[in-house]
């Protein structure tokens, strides 16, 4: 990113708002450190009015479509600003989600503690389709003793890269 802005510039503006005499960078994270790796003094800014929560929904929304944010990551975001919103609906509509997907990173939530703690260490470990289709089968198996040894296994093989995440359930 910074060699793309030192070679062509700054395309977007980062977003900012004013908190007393200073300012608090809402999004546009990357781009403000991409100017700092490149020694600029100045970034073009557009400034907003935000309050906490709308400053919380403007970032995730943001940060949800960047590649280097895991599924898992954006669960816990999720979680994070559900509170702002009157139901899961509107808050898949404040951040463009299709509301059926938004539901696969709540599937995080119905996960057992021993993969919520394998993937704080590897948040890529499983997708939140996986993660949905564990949810289900714990459903269907009523997390059943002997369905936990069978996923803690496959958990295993996912970690070493022996089994592929979308073959964990079966």
């Amino acid at each position: 990113l910074a060699q793309s802005i030192a070679e062509t510039g700054l395309i977007q503006p980062i977003t900012v708002r004013m908190i007393e005499d200073r300012f608090q960078l809402i999004a546009g994270e990357r781009r403000w450190r991409a100017h700092q790796r490149l020694g600029k003094r100045t970034i073009e800014a557009i400034v907003q009015e935000a309050n906490d929560d709308q400053m919380a929904v403007a970032a995730l929304a943001e940060n949800i479509d960047r590649a280097d944010l895991s599924d898992f990551e954006i669960g816990k975001a999720l979680h994070q600003i559900e509170s702002l919103f009157p139901s899961r609906t509107k808050l898949a509509e404040g951040l463009g989600l299709v509301r059926e997907d938004m539901y696969k990173y709540f599937a995080f939530d119905a996960l057992p503690a021993f993969i919520l703690e394998m993937l704080e260490g590897n948040p890529r470990l499983i997708s939140r389709t996986a993660a949905t289709d564990i949810k289900s089968l714990l459903t269907k198996t009523n997390g059943s003793p002997a369905s936990l040894e069978a996923l803690h296994i496959a958990m295993n093989f996912v970690a070493e890269k022996e089994l592929d995440q979308s073959k964990i359930v079966d």
